[in-house]
């Protein structure tokens, strides 16, 4: 019995050591990841093909199910704070009803110390999935960052899914 408790205890120990128990609680964590990142990728994905059937998305890097159109790593520091500030102001944890489709066009990732935070941003039904570890938290999002989002995507010469 004392050897069970033992190895529940060890087993215990070891997944609280892999998690970084990343628990947000104002808006403003959320964000975080990105503001203090070592690298942060901007992507370009076709939400209206989620399993990658059209013929120019077979085959095609997938970020978080969707195909990947293609990506920009976002480097200047003062883009990146454009970035969260913009979100910041038009997001929110939770308030008004939100249509059910979820078609993702852009998706960010925040890349720190092996720590990877992942926004897959639909801005046609005003969502933001955040994905962090085995968690998945919901986010409402107003349109205003897609302007952004798209410029810098169009900079890069990267396509933008109709």
């Amino acid at each position: 019995m004392l050897q069970l408790r033992w190895i529940s205890l060890t087993i215990v120990l070891a997944c609280s050591s892999c998690s970084d128990n990343w628990k947000p609680q104002e808006l403003a964590d959320y964000l975080a990841p990105i503001s203090d990142a070592d690298k942060v990728t901007l992507y370009s994905i076709d939400g209206k093909d989620p399993e990658g059937s059209k013929p120019s998305n077979k085959g095609a890097e997938k970020f978080h199910g969707t195909p990947v159109l293609g990506t920009i790593e976002i480097k200047d520091s003062q883009i990146r704070e454009q970035l969260v500030q913009a979100l910041l102001k038009n997001m929110q944890v939770e308030g008004k009803a939100i249509p059910a489709c979820f078609i993702p066009r852009h998706g960010i990732r925040a890349e720190k110390s092996g720590k990877t935070t992942d926004y897959v941003i639909c801005f046609e039904c005003y969502q933001v999935e955040v994905y962090r570890n085995t968690m998945r938290y919901k986010l409402q999002v107003e349109r205003q960052p897609q302007e952004l989002l798209n410029r810098l995507l169009k900079e890069g010469n990267i396509p933008i899914a109709p």
